[in-house]
Parts: structure tokens; sequence; C-alpha cells
């Protein structure tokens, strides 16, 4: 009995963790294309490219205007990095780049010296990385020449090279150092093996294989976030100053920032691929439906000071606090419940208007209602929705007094501490486990003994 109840408790627990996430749900991107996509990738503002593991076309979502094109480059993609208004897509054999023009979709074959293995982008270059000839080489994808060249070995994986700020970094040969190339060649140890690398602006972020995220300035390790165990980051991308990752095994979309970490457990979608558009946009391919899905970086709403008031015409006012962390609230409405004795009429939505720093929504119970309940559901536009009950209202103790119960308002808290609490909880159910096995295991030599 005692260990059933611990399985239960451990159960429960595991489900709690499962359902809590720091992200906006994600919304499904309708484009229609055909095919497998192998990545996604964006130029970090309004458009995104596609690869295809089956199909010689680069695809780009234009995603301002909800435009959807291929572009002909006669080999299926392995990468695409942006740099000056082009997208620069290394083709499949490693040895062509394909530099399409953003406005134009002109599309230019570059013939490379050599088999590249990976390619990073920022806005002064195209970084083209030969691991087996040990040399980066970085060319201008205006004017098609090499505007510089180094003699490095760098790690021969995709995730390992990135580019910002006219700087090169990449992971070394033996994964142990990040290798930083400018007007200097720079290394940095790494206290361990590292998987993945991705910058913007001054900061680097390198996944090690233990699933500690690692925050680079300079020459310097400015923060260490170690990820939940089992975590095994399948991609990721450099947004400002912060990490978007996305692992398979747990099925969760995931930011790492300066205060550590909040994921998105995702139900029904497996995320394989993943890059990101200022100011908090995040997309990231399905390995199941091969679909591709948006969704925000994007605290959701709080609602506080809840208040209901009546007047002598049996009007009920309601009045909130709400607002966003993000500064990007939507809209807020009433949802309302009424009864006729004990019987529930159809719910009603009333919208509220935001008077005086408060939000106010006034209701007239029609006729026969004698009781009423209120929420208030704000929603911001990242789509993430909020619901609190704010009180009900009793019309049958006087007709014109009715008796209002409001309910209480506790101190709201920051939505971005659940998943890093829920994630440390989460590691004490293999401890549970553990204990209950334990207790079986005790029992039954307990009862072997009695019988001799």
């Amino acid at each position: 009995m005692r260990a059933s109840v611990v399985l239960l408790l451990a159960g429960l627990l595991f489900l709690l963790v499962a359902g809590v996430g720091g992200l906006s749900p994600p919304r499904l991107v309708e484009l229609g294309f055909s095919g497998t996509v192998l990545r996604v990738d964006s130029d970090g503002g309004s458009v995104v490219a596609l690869a295809f593991r089956d199909r010689d076309v680069l695809g780009l979502y234009y995603a301002d205007i909800g435009s959807y094109v291929e572009v002909e480059v006669g080999a299926p993609v392995v990468m695409t990095v942006f740099s000056q208004n082009f997208a620069a897509a290394l083709l499949q054999g490693g040895g062509r780049i394909a530099l399409v023009d953003l406005v134009s979709k002109k599309v230019d074959t570059v013939e490379l010296d050599a088999s590249a293995f990976a390619l990073a982008g920022d806005e002064t270059g195209v970084y083209v990385v030969y691991p087996r000839l040990g040399r980066v080489e970085k060319l201008d994808p205006a004017s098609r020449q090499i505007e510089a060249s180094w003699d490095v070995r760098i790690a021969e994986n995709l995730k390992a090279v990135s580019a910002a700020n006219g700087v090169f970094y990449g992971l070394s040969e033996s994964l142990d150092e990040l290798v930083t190339l400018g007007d200097s060649v720079s290394r940095v140890r790494l206290d361990g093996l590292g998987s993945l690398v991705k910058a913007s602006g001054r900061v680097v972020w390198v996944v090690r294989s233990d699933d500690t995220v690692l925050r680079i300035v300079g020459a310097s390790i400015t923060s260490t976030t170690p990820l939940p165990r089992a975590t095994f980051v399948a991609d990721a991308v450099a947004m400002d100053d912060k990490l978007v990752y996305v692992s398979v095994s747990r099925r969760v979309v995931g930011v790492v920032d300066q205060q550590g970490f909040r994921e998105s457990r995702l139900t029904e979608q497996a995320p394989v691929s993943v890059a990101a558009s200022r100011p908090s946009r995040i997309w990231f391919i399905d390995g199941q439906s091969n679909k591709l899905y948006l969704l925000f970086d994007s605290l959701p709403p709080i609602i506080s000071e809840k208040r209901l008031e009546t007047s002598a015409d049996r009007s009920t006012t309601v009045r909130v606090r709400a607002g966003d962390p993000d500064n990007d609230l939507d809209k807020v409405v009433v949802q309302l419940y009424e009864y006729q004795g004990a019987f529930p009429l159809d719910p009603r939505t009333i919208p509220m208007d935001e008077v005086g720093g408060f939000w106010v929504a006034v209701y007239r119970p029609g006729e026969g209602v004698t009781r009423a309940e209120f929420f208030v559901n704000a929603t911001d536009k990242a789509g993430n929705s909020v619901l609190e009950k704010v009180g009900e209202a009793d019309y049958r103790s006087s007709p014109t007094s009715p008796q209002v119960t409001v309910v209480e308002t506790t101190a709201p808290q920051n939505p971005a501490t659940f998943p890093i609490l829920f994630s440390e909880l989460l590691l004490l159910i293999p401890l549970i486990l553990v204990a209950t096995l334990f207790v079986f295991a005790r029992r039954g030599r307990r009862k072997k003994s009695k019988k001799r």
C-alpha cells in the first residue's frame, strides 16, 4: 500500500513537470511544401529558409508578408547561412555554394576549391570550413572573392561553427577548445567536450556533451547553465543574449539566458531543427509530421487586484489589473457563467476596457439569473493565455444589493522560474522509484525469514 502511494506521487510529479512550459504554445505554419525537411535556418529577421533532404530546392518563407517561394539550386541543401542580403546554401557533396539574392531570388553557384563541410555567416561575409584541409576561408557574397583565410583545424561538425560581428567561432578538432578567428587566433578551454557553438554579437554559447551550456565573452566563461539530464541538444541558435535549443529526447524547446533556462514541453511534436527571428519568434521543424511550427519566447500575462463592485441597478462591475512582462498584452475579457437556480445557462464573454490602469467590464444580469461566476481571461500577442476567477455574485439575496464573493488575489510569481524548479523536482523521481524498489526488496526478505 505504501509503495503504491509512493508510485502514485511520483507519477503525479512527472505529469506536473511535463505540463509546465515557459514559452508560448506552438502554432502550425501551413506552407504547403512537399518533400522531407532536413533543417530550418533564419536570417534573424523576416526570412526563414528550409533545406530538403530529397529535393534540389531551397525554400524561402518571408514571414512578414506571408510569402513562401522555392528556388531551384541544383542539389539538396545541407545548411543555409545569411550575409549581405544573400542566402548562402551549402549543397550536398560540399563542393558548391548556391548564393540566392533575397530580393530578386536570382541564384549564382560558386564552385569551391575543395569539399567544404560547414558554413557560418554574419553581416560581413560567409565563412567556409574545410576540416580535412585544416583551413577556414571568408567569402564576400557580393564580389564572390575570398577576403581572408586561416590555417586552423575545426571539428567536422555542422553545429560546431558560428560567426558574428566579423569573427568566426568553432570547436577545435579535439572538441575541448573554442577557437576564435578574427584579427588573430585565440582559444578558450571548455573544461569538457563541446558539441555545439552559436554566436550573437559579442556573446558565444557553447553546449557541452554533458548538457551544460557555457556563455563566453572574450576569453572568459561568464556563466554555466546545466540542463536537465538526457536533454541531448539536437539543434540551437543564438538570438541576442540568449540561446534557443531543441531536444528530441525530451520533446522540448528551451531558452537559456543569464537567469537560467526555461522550456516548453511539447506533447505532439518532436523538434529536430530550430531557428529564431527577432524579437521573439522561434521556428522549429517537427520530425514526426515534417511541418514547420512557430512559437514565441514570451511570458504569459499577469492578473492582479481583482474586484467585483455592485450597484443599485443590480449591475456588477468587474475590475482587475492586467499586464504582460513582455509588453505585448493583446486583450482582456470576462468569461461569465450564469445560473438560473441550479441550472447553468450558456457561457458568455464580455470585452473589457482599460480605464485608469484597470481593466473594467460591467455586467447586467438578465431576467431569471440568480447567480453568476466571473472569470477574467488575459491573452498576449504570442498566444499565451491566463484565466483567473474573480468571484461570484448571488442575485437572490437582495433585488438591489446582490451578495458578492471575491476570490483572494495572490502575489504573482515569475513564470520563467517554474520550469527550473520543476526540472529540479524531476530529478527526484528516480530516487523515489529506487526507494520504492528498496521497500519491496526488504519486504520480500522479511517474508522469507519468517517462513524459516
